[in-house]
Formats: C-alpha cells, structure tokens, sequence
C-alpha cells in the first residue's frame, strides 16, 4: 500500500468512532447525582429498587434478657438513618421507645464503657464515667423508663488506662503506668496491639447501618477480638484489675513486646479474666517483621518448633477474688499442637469452653498453617485449667462457631452447616445434642432466657427475609416473630429459592441455591440467570437478605433474571478438605473456576439455561473470580459484571496483602512468576470475549489504575466493556446508597440486553407466593453433614458416610 499510515488513520477513526458506546470509563461523582440522577430504568422499576436497597430497617439486640424472662433493650436502625433504642417484650413483641428519655441523655453525657446488664428484673445498668473521672452506674427502669445515675464509684487513676469492664460492672482491666505517657489518647481508653496485620481483605458487609457512639464501646480489648487481625504490642503493657467501688488496683500481668490477644474473657462475678494471648512474635522491625512471620505461616515455611502462633500460644486464667492475681496456664505447644481461640464461662465462674482451632494443612506445602486454621472443636477446662473433656462433632467442625452457657451443664451452639447457621443444645450430662433451629439463613445477637423458660431470642435473616427477631424455644418449638419491621419490603420480594445438585467428573458433588422469579418453573426451562461468587475466600456463603449489586440476591430475580448461588473451595461451612482445596498444590485461579464451567455447562446441556443466557458476577474475590472465569473460558458466558476486583496477583503481593496471596498460592511471584501471570485475570485481557461491565472504588485498596488498565485491554480486543468510577468509594460501595441505585440500574440494563430473551422484561407484577416447596428450603443436617464427609463419593454414598461418621 502506498500509503500505510492511511489505512491506521482509517481504523483509528472508525474505532475513537464505536468506543463511546464499547469501551467508556464513566466516572460517578457522589456530588453530582442529586443534580443530574442517573434513569436508566423506567420510574416505576427505579421506586422498586429503592426500596429494596434502601427500605430495610435492621432491628438490632443490645443487652440480655432481664432475670424475669421478660424483656431486652433493642436499637432500630431505620432507613433514614435515624435510630431508635426500644425495649422490647419478648413475651408479646411490644415496644416502648426511648428516644428523647433521660437515659439517652445521660448516656450521651458521659462515657459508658460497658454493655448494659440487670441489676433486678427491672432495671438496666451501665458502667460509665463522668465528668470528674469518677466511676458511676446509669440505671433505667424499663417498666417506668425513670432514669439516673444510681451509684458513684472510685476515681480512674490519672496514669490508667481502661481496657475492659467486667460484665456487671464491677471491675475494669486498665494498663496502668507510672506516668501518663498517652496524651493524644481520647478519653482515657487504652491503646493496645498497635501492630495491626489483617489477615484476609474485609468482607463487603450488607448489613451496614449507622450505629450510635454510645452503642460503639469504647474498650479496644473488648470479650471477642476480629479473628481476621492480628494485633501485636510493640510495647511493654502492664495489665491491672481495679475493684470500681474499693478503687483497689490489682497486677494481673505484662504483655511483652511482641505479644498479640486474641480473646478476653470475664467470668460473670468479675473476679476471674481469661485471656488467650501469642508471645515471642518477632517485632524488631515493627509491621514489617511481624508481616513477615504471618507470610512465612501462611506459606506453610514455619516449622511447628519455631512457629510463634503454635508456641508462644497460651490460656490463662487470673484469680484476683484473694487480692492477688492467681494464675493458670495451659500452653497450645503443651497440647496435640491445636490452638486456643475463643472462650465461654458458665454461669457460676467454674468452668471454660474453649473453641480449639486445627491448623490448615495444604497439600504441597511442608509445614501447616496457624494462621489460616482449617476446622474447630471445643475443649472443656475448669477455672484452673483442669482439661475435663471436649466436644467433637461433624456439626461443630466449621471454624465459624460459637457456644455459650445457658445454665452450668447446658450450652448453645451457633455453626455453620453449608449455606446456613444453626442453633444445636447440648446437655453435657446427658450427652443430649440436637439441632433446635429449623429455617435456613442467618443467626446472629443469640440471648438466651434463664433455664426456667428455656427461650432464645435472635436476629434472622435469609434470602425470603430482610430481618427481624425472632423466639425460639430450646426444644424446636415456638418460633415466632417478635418484630414486623419489614413485612411490606417481603411482600414487594417476589422470588423463590430452590437447592440444586451438581455431580462433577471427579465424583465430587456441588451443592447451590437457585434463587428465581416467582411463578417461574422449577427445574428451570432456558431461563436468562447469573452465577454469583462471594468475595473473600475464607468467608461463608449464607443465605441472607441483599438487594446490593454486590450481591443481588433480592435485586436481579426480582426484575426476570435468576441467580445461582455456587459455594466452592475455600468456604467454610462444608469441611475442611474442601476448604483447603482452594489453597492445595498450584489450585489457586482454576479448580473453582473450572468447577464452576463444568456445572454452568451441565446447566446449559439440560435445558436450564442457554450459552446466550447465562452470566457472572461478584465482588473482590468474586470479582476476580468472575475475571478469571472469563478469561479461562471466554466462551461460556454471555456477559459479566466484576466489581471491586481482584485483578493482578503480582502487585497485591507487593504491595497489599500478601500474606493472603501466598497462602493461596503457596510460592511468591520471584520463584513462581508464570502461575502468578495465568493466575491474573489483569494480565490476559485479550483472552476476553464476554461483554463486561466493571464497577470499582476510586479509593479501592485495589488499586482503581489496575482495573482501568483492565478495561483499556478489553477493549482493545473489540469486545463491549463498560466501566463505572465510583468517586470516593472504597472496596465495594455499599456505604453509598446513591452509587448502589446507578449501580443496580447498570447492572439490569447489563444482563437484560447482554442475556437473550429478556428484552426489557420486568418481574411478575403483584403479590405472588412461594410454592409450598420454596416456603421450607431443604435443611436437613444429615444431608449437609453427609456432603462435607463424602464430597469426593457419589451421590448414593452420602446418606451412608454421615451414619459411619456420627
């Protein structure tokens, strides 16, 4: 050609030509949408989604059931973002509200810093201080809301510094020094662990709300520390007990440079502290050293004899009801070589359940994981730390679960079995150990009733609920609503969920949850639908109430298109081996992307949907899991939706979390650079084929160039991308209700014309029930327990695998 540079000009006019309508990077500036709202959808479509997202009220418990068995106090986080604090009878659901009471000016005035307990069958306390850093107790009585300060206690010494306060308000563990050395230390409260490594990225949190400074406590050691964080002084800190009403300081202990609590726990009477704490980890060059440890763990390069989480990992119990600290101890390295990781007192200060945690055993790598534990159990000690049993059983092997004492020999569990949390009593006389909660979904702020009644109250929530409180009774019996806040939002909630089974080539089984339209027909008949990964991995994929794009389990089947929940490796919930599979030999990147191919693929083979009706999406790890996908089988789905992702393993392992990467992938990018190469989606762009649409945070820890570099490299291919900038967002936008509206209307616009036949479809109008099917998902133990013991046998196998292993 005569003239070559004519021919590029000719295409790089016709390509500037089509990118607008291809290839955009839109920034959503939080600013400017009041002004100019972004009406993608018709107005009628934008009010449902409105209320879906933003219509929630999320009731939330505060204090324990009073001795008479009768009420709880209780904040309402409404969607205007006002709260009201209520007490609430869990005999008959009434509600008597606070607001503008002298007990919300009394605790606005001054500091509380405990959680409210009964000091009768009536009155509610607070430990708090005032202005004269004086000690006092703020009492409220419930059946006349008359509130006061009803004692005032010992002066804070002016060198202390308050850590914790016992459960009755009797004593606080302070760090007590010769001099006041903290002076930019707000309010006395005291600084501890100031070496702070995350162990995993944060989970998006649905459920996010405003919460009160009064409700937000103020000790930074509190009972349950984030078991995602590891906290490691780099100082010395001395610990004491002070008696609030004699003012008597007892010593209790010093943490060395280089210790990390992770669990604090008081015994009712206040007398005796247990604590779960690691020493000996190694901060000579701060985060830096202590980062260091955390990566070689997680690597599996730290051999059990030098590995500081199993050896410097120790329980002890202080006695101070003599006036002097008595100490007991037991030693992790002492033991089978599990570590201690939580705690529970029974009622009468004589006993502990302690929640054990097995370390994580990857295939490949030579030593195990004490940071990425893989599966629990609970140990039973006596306030001398006499070992007198242990709980073992398939129900309580999730790391994710948690007991407490409702009488001196009965406890309650709450787990995680599959897609679901469960409640089990156990009766330690009797050996009695049966599930009690029946309905799938979320189970959270468990209070239980004195032994008398034998009642639990809780949060609860699932795919069909946005969230109320519900009653229990210890036998299975009387489960019963306490709240109505969002029955009109269920209503408006047009969708069924049914279970589904995937066999897979290897023998293994894969269990889902199809949540579709409802009315629509079960097995699905060529239905337009979205498979959806959570992010993480290491979190649990529940059965919960989301209309976000996150996670749009309420949004998308509620305007025609269905999703598939798909828990793979790397979840909890569904045994160990599987687990750790994610993280096992060079899995990382393709075992559970090409799982999930295969149950896409058996989906299309039997009608359920079509290669032209079948999409992705997810957010951080589900964002990269869906990248990934994309990139590993670019011919599969018709059009994807990453958000907040994960997209370039060789930088993340640079300059973010790499102790996460290197548990994933088992090697660093120096020794390993072309598995971290096909490991990241970032790098092999021009693999893409599925039209994609891309949501990502200006202030994303996962750098926003990153995921811009993605977009260009797509576009590049000729493929439809289309991005979205949310200005100031972080990772994920649900702290944003206007991004998650523009977001929602993207993605349905998305996968309506990318997914064909939906053509602009809406959900069924009016109000339609679930099939009775659907109104009592599958949740039958026995079937989740028998898939956690038999994932690699066939289906026939199961039933019998849970009977050999009960």
């Amino acid at each position: 050609m005569k003239y070559p540079w004519l021919m590029v000009l000719i295409v790089l006019t016709l390509l500037i030509g089509i990118a607008p309508a291809q290839a955009e990077i839109v920034p959503i500036d939080y600013f400017e949408l009041e002004d100019t709202p972004v009406t993608l959808l018709d107005e009628a479509e934008i009010e449902k989604i409105v209320q879906l997202q933003q219509g929630t009220v999320q009731p939330q418990l505060i204090s324990a059931i009073s001795p008479d068995d009768t009420t709880v106090l209780m904040a309402t986080f409404l969607p205007t973002g006002e709260v009201t604090i209520e007490f609430l009878n869990i005999t008959d659901g009434s509600r008597t509200v606070l607001n503008n009471t002298p007990l919300l000016e009394l605790v606005n005035h001054f500091r509380v810093i405990s959680e409210p307990w009964w000091s009768s069958d009536t009155i509610l306390s607070f430990l708090a201080i005032n202005e004269d850093e004086q000690f006092i107790r703020i009492a409220v009585d419930h059946t006349t809301l008359d509130a006061a300060v009803a004692e005032t206690f010992a002066t804070l010494p002016e060198s202390a510094y308050i850590v914790s306060a016992s459960p009755r308000g009797t004593h606080v563990l302070l760090e007590v020094y010769q001099e006041q050395i903290f002076d930019d230390v707000p309010d006395g409260l005291a600084r501890t662990g100031d070496i702070t490594i995350q162990t995993r990225p944060d989970t998006i949190n649905w459920q996010s709300s405003y919460t009160p400074d009064w409700l937000t406590l103020p000790p930074l050691m509190p009972g349950k520390i984030d078991p995602n964080t590891v906290r490691v002084n780099s100082e010395e800190v001395n610990l004491s007990i002070m008696d609030v009403r004699s003012g008597q300081i007892v010593p209790m202990t010093t943490l060395t440079p280089g210790t990390s609590v992770s669990s604090f726990s008081w015994a009712p009477d206040g007398t005796q502290v247990a604590m779960i704490r690691t020493s000996d980890i190694n901060v000579w060059r701060g985060q830096e050293s202590v980062a260091a440890l955390v990566v070689r763990d997680a690597m599996g390069k730290l051999p059990p004899a030098d590995n500081p989480f199993l050896q410097g990992n120790v329980l002890e119990v202080f006695d101070i009801a003599s006036g002097e600290a008595r100490i007991a101890q037991t030693y992790a390295r002492d033991g089978n070589g599990d570590e201690f990781v939580d705690m529970a007192w029974s009622p009468d200060g004589q006993m502990l359940m302690v929640h054990m945690a097995r370390p994580g055993v990857i295939q490949g790598r030579t030593y195990p994981t004490y940071i990425y534990a893989e599966s629990g159990y609970f140990r039973l000690y006596t306030n001398n730390l006499e070992q007198i049993g242990s709980i073992e059983a398939p129900e309580l092997q999730s790391i994710i679960s948690e007991a407490q004492f409702v009488s001196e020999s009965e406890v309650l569990f709450t787990t995680l079995l599959g897609m679901t949390q469960r409640i089990y009593y156990h009766h330690m006389g009797s050996g009695e150990f049966r599930q009690i909660s029946e309905h799938d979904g979320m189970y959270l702020q468990l209070h239980a009733t004195s032994n008398k009644a034998q009642q639990v109250i809780f949060f609860h929530s699932s795919f069909y609920e946005p969230g109320e409180i519900f009653r229990l009774n210890w036998d299975s019996s009387g489960w019963a609503a306490l709240t109505y806040y969002n029955t009109p939002l269920q209503e408006l909630n047009q969708i069924q969920v049914h279970e589904m089974a995937f066999p897979l080539a290897n023998g293994a089984v894969r269990y889902a949850q199809l949540i579709q339209p409802a009315g629509a027909p079960f097995p699905p008949q060529n239905e337009p639908m979205v498979l959806w990964q959570q992010g993480g991995p290491g979190g649990p994929m529940l059965s919960q109430w989301t209309a976000f794009v996150e996670a749009p389990f309420n949004l998308l089947p509620n305007f025609g298109i269905s999703v598939l929940v798909l828990p793979l490796q790397g979840r909890p919930g569904w045994g160990p081996a599987l687990y750790n599979e994610l993280a096992d030999n060079r899995n990382f990147g393709q075992v559970d992307i090409d799982e999930a191919a295969d149950v896409v693929r058996q989906m299309i083979a039997n009608g359920y949907t079509s290669s032209d009706r079948i999409g992705i999406s997810g957010c951080s790890y589900g964002g990269y899991f869906t990248s990934q996908s994309i990139v590993r089988h670019p011919d599969l789905y018709a059009a994807a939706n990453t958000q907040c992702s994960l997209l370039d393993l060789i930088t993340e392992w640079n300059v973010g979390f790499s102790w996460f990467i290197g548990y994933l992938m088992g090697s660093t990018p120096t020794l390993e650079t072309d598995e971290y190469l096909q490991d990241s989606p970032g790098f092999l762009a021009a693999n893409i084929r599925t039209p994609l649409l891309i949501f990502h945070g200006s202030d994303d820890f996962l750098p926003v160039s990153t995921a811009e570099n993605f977009h260009e490299d797509v576009a590049a291919t000729g493929t439809p991308v289309r991005m979205l900038r949310f200005m100031g967002a972080g990772h994920g936008i649900t702290d944003f209700p206007e991004y998650e509206l523009v977001a929602a209307q993207e993605q349905i616009v998305w996968f309506r014309r990318y997914l064909a036949g939906l053509g602009g479809q809406n959900a069924p109008e009016g109000p339609q029930a679930a099939p009775p099917a659907m109104q009592a998902p599958v949740n039958d133990p026995e079937d989740v327990l028998g898939r956690m013991n038999g994932l690699s046998r066939s289906v026939s196998d199961l039933f019998q695998s849970f009977q050999q292993n009960r």
